[in-house]
């Protein structure tokens, strides 16, 4: 097929009625100023990678707001376990396809599902729910990379999984087990990563082990999320969990530390002079009152992010880039914040860098000939008369409903009309998910 943009934001930059040759999802090539076809009237811009997802989690996403018990991160995390209790691997199954066909409406077109729900109830196996999770994604287009997640002890002490936790639990033979049986079902938009849920839940000897031996897959890992797990680190190993795992020298390009948010200034010196990735979820942060990450350090050093919906209390990467750039200008009560030099757009400069940390974090092929397309179109009457980068820069800081019309994985077309092209039978799936768990009024 071939699709004729008005403008299209290309690794050069912007470009005026560009024609995409598309053949089998992969792109054949790509002409600038092109007017030998009719444009589609949209600003074309490569697909964002939501590079941290527990997709289960948008079956609670709004009820847990309410003040009382322990008003912290670690109520949250009981209200949590409380779902996890009532979920089948049929539930856990619908309600990951409708948050996925929410991602690609919100403009993303990857994920990296952190996956450590292994053992719902119903499941005879540690491979049922990923299988789920694969399915979930085959079923609405989102490329995604499976991240199976290693979840073993309760802590820094060694103590060992509460009640609650084992359904996470997988030993080093299952999750073996797991990463290999989803290899072997992999495909070009269906890929396989590797997990640690944090130091506080893998020892590191095992993490280290698995991590030698992953090759060049990506490893995504929480870590320095809470005060409490900084402060166990210490008291247990004398170094904050950061620089803990830095000191096993097998951090590098394929790691993704997801949140790093009591991160030192020595150590972010330390993960941006890596290359690594920080996965910053701003939203999750701010809902669960965990900090914020000191982004405009980390940004000056030219440390590499990317960003994701966790807990999906939000699922929109706008969002998440708005408001990275909007504590910046909160602490400095300046605006736009002094990270951007003289005429640099701020939505399209944030865009930009989070599209090549997603990919560098889920190892994906950036927009160019030979790589999958992946492209999500921006259209709104109320923009018609703003310039292609205004128009990135309105949907980061200004958005208005349907801006996100057209979505494109991998060539098939999985969004029109700003609405996903399954998204009634997913929604159906959905709600009849929540009244088993949650009852009539879910």
């Amino acid at each position: 097929m071939q699709l004729t943009f008005k403008a299209a934001l290309l690794a050069e930059g912007f470009k005026n009625h560009v024609t995409f040759e598309v053949d089998d999802g992969i792109i054949q090539s790509i002409r600038t100023d092109d007017a030998s076809n009719a444009a589609i009237d949209a600003v074309a811009v490569p697909g964002l990678a939501n590079v941290h997802s527990h997709a289960f989690q948008r079956a609670m996403a709004g009820r847990a707001e309410v003040k009382g018990g322990v008003n912290s991160f670690w109520g949250w995390r009981a209200r949590m376990y409380e779902l996890v209790e009532r979920l089948s691997v049929e539930e856990v199954a619908a309600i990951s396809a409708f948050t996925y066909a929410e991602m690609l409406q919100s403009g993303y077109t990857a994920v990296g599902e952190f996956h450590y729900f292994h053992k719902p109830d119903q499941a005879e196996r540690a491979l049922d729910t990923a299988e789920a999770m694969r399915e979930a994604a085959r079923q609405t287009g989102l490329r995604q990379c499976l991240l199976p997640t290693l979840y073993q002890r309760g802590g820094f002490d060694g103590r060992p999984l509460t009640e609650a936790q084992r359904k996470f639990h997988l030993t080093e033979s299952e999750f073996r087990q797991v990463v290999h049986a989803l290899d072997a079902s992999a495909s070009p938009r269906l890929t396989t990563g590797m997990a640690f849920h944090s130091l506080r839940a893998v020892d590191i000897d095992t993490l280290s082990a698995l991590a030698t031996q992953a090759g060049q897959r990506p490893i995504h890992i929480h870590i320095s999320e809470q005060r409490l797990e900084v402060e166990e680190c210490v008291a247990t190993h004398q170094k904050t969990p950061i620089d803990y795992l830095m000191d096993t020298g097998l951090v590098d390009r394929r790691w993704c530390l997801v949140h790093a948010t009591h991160a030192t200034p020595a150590e972010i010196e330390r993960l941006a002079a890596a290359q690594v990735v920080v996965g910053y979820c701003v939203t999750t942060e701010a809902n669960l009152g965990d900090g914020y990450f000191d982004f405009r350090r980390f940004a000056r050093l030219g440390g590499r992010f990317a960003v994701g919906s966790d807990s999906q209390v939000s699922i929109d990467p706008a969002e998440e880039l708005r408001w990275i750039e909007y504590q910046c200008r909160l602490i400095e009560q300046r605006r736009p914040s002094t990270l951007w030099e003289e005429g640099t757009h701020a939505g399209v400069a944030l865009y930009q860098k989070a599209y090549q940390g997603g990919a560098q974090a889920l190892g994906h092929a950036s927009l160019a000939v030979g790589a999958p397309f992946d492209v999500v179109a921006l259209s709104h009457p109320a923009l018609a008369h703003l310039e292609a980068a205004q128009v990135v820069d309105a949907w980061v800081f200004a958005p208005r409903a349907g801006l996100v019309q057209q979505v494109w994985v991998h060539g098939q077309q999985v969004v029109q009309n700003a609405r996903h092209v399954h998204y009634d039978a997913l929604a159906r799936r959905y709600q009849q998910a929540l009244e088993n768990v949650l009852g009539k009024h879910a």
